[in-house]
């Protein structure tokens, strides 16, 4: 967790009121936690339950818990305030300081060079095989490694298998969907390519038949490019929602740059500068249907390899002008653009509201 990023860890040492560290057999020995789920209810402890011996039958311990629905909720906030004045080496008797890179070193030194549990390092890996869609099992006992390169090569492939591959995609999602969400995914997904507009009410959960289409498709292998195309001010709003309830970190291009959601495993690198003629060079893209109806941005749109899927959100804005019927119908530019890109993808996904017409 230390060498990918995902865990952070900091020294904290007892120091006296002009910041000095008491030189004594003192710790800092406090035991506080916080943790939040996806809807924001958050629950807060404190305090030690010392599981030896002499903790049970000699020590007096105890134990608080709290919650943000609570009789209490203010207490949560206590607890995190407090936590974040000690990391943020705020607390008058506590001082905080990062470990240092060179202790952040020695601990890499027993990160296994591959994903196999420490148990299993000393054991010789079994040459690498081209894996198949089909799994025998062999009559002899397996292996670990032989094992684990089964186990592995099934997860990999089952959500293109049949009878069931195809609701891995929500299984391992961060949602449980409603029963019309996964009637319209089963529309999408089932209709391959898909080519539907969804034009739910407003708080159906438009978002959500999309991400479990989007999803289900990566991982089945059935699209390596994506684009979302949506009005700027709600870009921000696709990402969260995708990497949220998805775990899909997408970035969204603005115009000069591409930003994803910021994670430890990024570690600060969540931007990168990109040129007008590159940013779709990227396989899954969320960018301003404002921006890229302009011409030249179209032009460039079009230019590019062609998308395995195209979601417009808020589709009711691509529409005819004023005036004209028949062969003299006049589309707007969003209209005019999804009109030509028909042609530079293999499905499109529309989003908009019951009344879009």
């Amino acid at each position: 967790m230390v060498g990918k990023g995902i865990l952070e860890v900091k020294v904290a040492v007892p120091c006296d009121l002009n910041r000095k560290p008491i030189t004594s057999n003192g710790i800092f020995h406090e035991k506080v936690g916080v943790v939040e789920d996806k809807a924001g209810y958050r629950i807060a402890w404190n305090g030690s339950l010392n599981e030896t011996k002499a903790g049970w039958l000699r020590n007096a311990e105890s134990f608080h818990v709290f919650t943000s629905w609570g009789p209490e909720p203010s207490r949560v906030d206590e607890e995190e305030t407090h936590f974040a004045r000690v990391w943020a080496n705020k607390s008058p008797r506590i001082i905080t300081v990062d470990v240092p890179s060179a202790v952040r070193d020695d601990l890499l030194r027993f990160m296994p060079t591959d994903d196999r549990p420490a148990r299993m390092m000393k054991e010789p890996l079994v040459p690498s095989e081209p894996a198949t869609k089909s799994i025998e099992v062999a009559a002899q006992p397996l292996s670990p490694n032989e094992l684990r390169r089964l186990v592995w090569g099934f997860i990999k492939y089952a959500p293109a298998m049949p009878n069931g591959g195809e609701r891995i995609g929500e299984a391992t999602a961060a949602i449980d969907p409603w029963p019309h969400q996964i009637r319209a995914f089963n529309r999408l997904y089932d209709n391959w390519p898909p080519k539907l507009l969804i034009a739910d009410e407003v708080g159906l959960g438009k978002t959500i038949q999309a991400g479990l289409l989007l999803r289900q498709a990566w991982m089945a292998g059935r699209v390596k490019r994506i684009l979302i195309l949506a009005p700027k001010a709600i870009l921000k709003q696709w990402q969260v929602e995708l990497r949220e309830k998805f775990n899909l970190n997408w970035t969204v291009y603005d115009g000069q740059k591409l930003c994803w959601y910021p994670s430890p495993a990024l570690r600060g690198h969540n931007e990168r500068a990109v040129k007008a003629t590159e940013w779709h060079k990227e396989p899954f893209v969320i960018a301003s249907s404002q921006l890229m109806r302009r011409e030249n941005r179209a032009e460039e749109l079009l230019k590019a390899e062609p998308w395995d899927i195209v979601v417009l959100d808020e589709a009711h804005h691509a529409r005819r002008r004023a005036g004209g019927v028949g062969t003299h119908v006049r589309p707007n530019k969003l209209l005019r653009l999804m009109s030509e890109l028909k042609s530079h993808t293999r499905a499109c996904a529309a989003h908009g509201h019951s009344d879009a017409g």
